[in-house]
């Protein structure tokens, strides 16, 4: 949960009651300053930090939404005050939660601290590329349009083999024999996908299926066991270089993090009870 979630998430005095509060105590702030209560400064910065993790734009900045922050950021303030005069902050239930939050900004600072100081170099991103763009098979990349059937036992499966090998739909099978409800709905159609986008298991089968035809085997993943025909194929046009920069860079910075991380986890020296 962000920070602006959290202060929405406070039990919200009425607009009137802050109003009121407000108007019974007008003075001169400094130019930073957005309000003060009981002499602490609450900054514009600080509301200006909250707008710019907002995600729509349209309400980003105006008057209504810094206002609504504003009276959040007076709440709360107003509330901790309080609650540290009753000697909440020196309760243990308060200190762990304390302790546990210093973790986690700890760690989310670290890790963000991490890939600042360990950017994603441009060669990385054309290397990435060039790999991504070979694996989905160069100038000759091809999607396939799939359907499947799912059954939970091999049985099963085996059986709706033999179905479909005497002439009955794939379709009518899939749509009442299958598991899965994301496609069983449309007939078992799961739509057109990459081989990259599959595990290597399923893109070695799908691959090799022509068009038109179904596994004369069942294929077992994902402990259930799995028809799959390729209904159709098409070239499919890779993204530029440009167009791919965006999502390169975001891989390549979670690499970076988990090879991090995985580095870190095998110098740490971890027992592990019973969770």
């Amino acid at each position: 949960m962000n920070l602006f979630s959290r202060l929405l998430f406070l039990v919200v005095m009425t607009s009137t009651t802050l109003a009121n509060a407000q108007a019974t105590k007008k003075s001169d702030v400094p130019a930073d300053a957005a309000a003060i209560v009981d002499g602490v400064v609450i900054k514009k910065s600080v509301i200006d930090k909250l707008i710019s993790g907002l995600g729509n734009n349209e309400i980003k900045g105006t008057p209504e939404v810094r206002s609504e922050i504003l009276n959040q950021l007076v709440l709360r303030e107003v509330l901790a005050a309080e609650a540290v005069r009753k000697g909440t902050d020196k309760k243990p239930e308060f200190l762990a939660r304390m302790s546990d939050e210093k973790q986690r900004v700890l760690s989310e600072t670290f890790l963000t601290e991490y890939n600042t100081q360990n950017p994603v170099t441009e060669k990385e991103i054309q290397a990435e590329y060039e790999r991504q763009k070979q694996a989905l098979g160069g100038d000759s990349a091809t999607q396939y349009l799939v359907s499947q059937i799912v059954l939970g036992a091999e049985q099963d499966a085996r059986d709706a083999i033999a179905r479909l090998k005497k002439g009955e739909a794939f379709e009518k099978l899939a749509t009442n024999l299958s598991t899965d409800n994301a496609s069983k709905t449309k007939g078992g159609q799961i739509g057109w996908v990459l081989p990259l986008e599959l595990s290597p298991l399923l893109s070695n089968v799908i691959v090799n299926i022509p068009k038109g035809v179904y596994t004369v085997a069942p294929i077992q993943f994902n402990k259930a066991w799995h028809i799959f025909r390729v209904d159709d194929t098409r070239p499919y046009k890779i993204p530029t270089l440009e167009d791919s920069r965006q999502n390169l860079t975001t891989a390549l910075q979670g690499q970076k993090r988990q090879k991090l991380i995985d580095e870190l986890l095998k110098k740490a020296t971890i027992q592990l009870g019973n969770p």
